[in-house]
């Protein structure tokens, strides 16, 4: 028997045959709703239905005209890649080893025992084709053992043992293989070590990053490490041995010529098949370029911040003072001049926001308080613009949510922009705080509306391309700070236009850490 995986991309189709109407109907109403369910009276009508968008065939055995046997054989031999489950009331006999089936179930089934047959054998699709074999092989020796009415002599258990087997062997050899592959074309140094510490396996890439050839060091203790992190592996081995993982940790290690490398590195424990712990697997990615950028980008930032601030601090009080000593339109231009400077001034300030709140060491998610964050923003916002009108509608009780350090820094920028962007003589936001559904999930929706001009479709638009251009471009970096703040929370950010006129943003907020990063786009309503 030889069946490929079937597609994970595919919906799920299942066909339910069999020749009494009362089981077809029973048995598709066991099924989940998500699947597609196509019915059958009868072998023939299956084999006039059934084609490759079948996934699941649930096929009765005893049938007039053709039985399930045939069917089964018959849909082998067009090609077909689908799984059949054996449903019903005949007990399973040896003949079953040679169908091309991959599980029996024994009539009456309940609603529960039929969807885990169809899940587990829709999981077989991560699996190659003599992995797939086998599972089948061991469901038909397990029914057999369990359920057969006619029992299994040694000679046919022990031929059905070695099939079983032989379909584990192939299968392994098949993931060793691809494995063998992945470890030798891989970027990244893959080195595993033995439990007393020593290398095991030393591919290509730990040879191109490190210099030293895999026989010069198999055996050996790992070279790569300088005195000054010894203790910093020792306790990576430490955390190996209880059953921890380490995920990209930065680590300094030392090539063959003694020059410095910084790596990121993630390691797991190896077991053996009694569970036992017989070593360990380093993957290590060469990230010095990487850093050395970070380093200089972080220098030019904190140079070009520093200039810029006192250069036009300087700008600032100097125009200040000469449009005190100047009248109409000369005056008016140097006003210009310093309302000019001071928004440079405000967006160096931004910068350096958002490169704090996106460095390193403030990506982690954790619990926050919402209701914290937008009552210290909204008291800022009100010692700053003094007429501003505020209202805040809490309707949820449990105000934690998941979020990144950054979130209390976009919520202030939505808020200082309603107000600075505002042309009204009293500017009005309303925050509204209520429970969503989102995907199928619980979250929390901040909406802040304001009653100004609304924000530009244009401006939107370029923060739905991530992507700016000589002919679509952001006029600051306010909302770009918002939006890439949101994103480390894994958040979604939607603009629409309110009843007032103005602008509605929503800002809706996890309340699980499980987060995907990037939630891609803005969303303009």
């Amino acid at each position: 028997m030889f069946v490929v995986p079937l597609s994970a991309t595919s919906e799920t189709t299942v066909l339910v045959v069999d020749d009494e109407q009362r089981f077809v109907e029973a048995h598709a109403r066991m099924l989940p709703e998500q699947y597609t369910v196509r019915k059958a009276s009868g072998g023939q009508e299956a084999l006039d239905i059934i084609d490759d968008t079948i996934d699941i065939v649930l096929l009765d055995r005893e049938m007039p005209g053709l039985d399930g046997d045939e069917v089964a054989s018959k849909i082998r031999n067009r090609g077909l890649d689908c799984r059949i489950v054996l449903l019903t009331a005949v007990e399973p006999d040896v003949d079953i080893i040679e169908l091309g089936i991959q599980d029996y179930l024994t009539k009456p089934v309940d609603e529960n025992e039929l969807t885990e047959c169809i899940e587990e054998l829709l999981e077989w699709e991560e699996y190659d084709n003599p992995t797939a074999d086998f599972f089948a092989l061991s469901n038909k020796r397990e029914v057999l053992l369990q359920e057969g009415g006619e029992e299994l002599n040694a000679d046919q258990l022990s031929e059905l043992q070695q099939r079983i087997k032989q379909k584990a062997e192939e299968g392994l050899q098949k993931n060793r293989e691809v494995l063998e592959t992945l470890i030798q074309s891989s970027p990244a140094a893959i080195v595993t070590l033995d439990t007393d510490g020593k290398i095991d396996l030393w591919n290509p890439s730990a040879e191109d990053i490190f210099g030293w050839e895999a026989d010069e060091v198999i055996g050996e203790l790992p070279p790569i490490f300088s005195d000054d992190t010894r203790e910093e592996l020792e306790t990576i081995r430490n955390r190996l041995f209880t059953d921890s993982i380490v995920t990209d940790m930065d680590i300094g290690c030392v090539t063959k010529s003694g020059a410095p490398l910084d790596i990121s590195l993630s390691a797991a424990p190896l077991y053996d098949n009694e569970g036992s712990m017989y070593g360990m697997m380093f993957l290590m990615v060469d990230i010095t370029e990487r850093k050395q950028r970070e380093q200089h980008i972080n220098v030019l930032n904190r140079v070009l911040r520093h200039n810029l601030r006192n250069d036009m601090n300087v700008i600032i009080g100097r125009a200040a003072a000469l449009s005190d000593s100047l009248e109409g339109s000369k005056a008016e231009h140097m006003n210009t001049i310093v309302d000019v400077s001071e928004e440079l001034l405000q967006m160096s300030e931004k910068a350096r926001q958002m490169q704090e709140a996106l460095s390193a060491d403030s990506v982690a998610v954790e619990e926050r308080d919402i209701k914290k964050i937008i009552d210290h923003n909204v008291e800022k916002l009100e010692d700053e613009f003094p007429a501003v009108e505020v209202t805040v509608d809490f309707q949820i009780d449990d105000t934690n949510v998941i979020a990144s350090e950054g979130l209390p820094i976009a919520i202030w920028n939505i808020l200082e922009n309603a107000v600075e962007h505002n042309d009204t003589d009293i500017p009005e936001i309303k925050i509204t705080v209520s429970d969503d559904f989102t995907d199928d999930e619980k979250s929390k929706t901040v909406s802040i509306s304001d009653n100004g001009p609304g924000i530009p479709r244009e401006e939107i638009t370029v923060l739905d391309q991530e992507a700016e251009s000589a002919l679509s471009h952001g006029s600051g970096i306010g909302l770009w700070v918002i939006k890439w703040m949101l994103d480390r929370s894994g958040a979604d950010l939607a603009f629409d236009i309110n009843d007032r006129g103005g602008t509605t943003a929503r800002v809706t907020l996890r309340e699980t850490r499980d987060i995907s990063y990037q939630t891609g786009g803005v969303e303009l309503e």
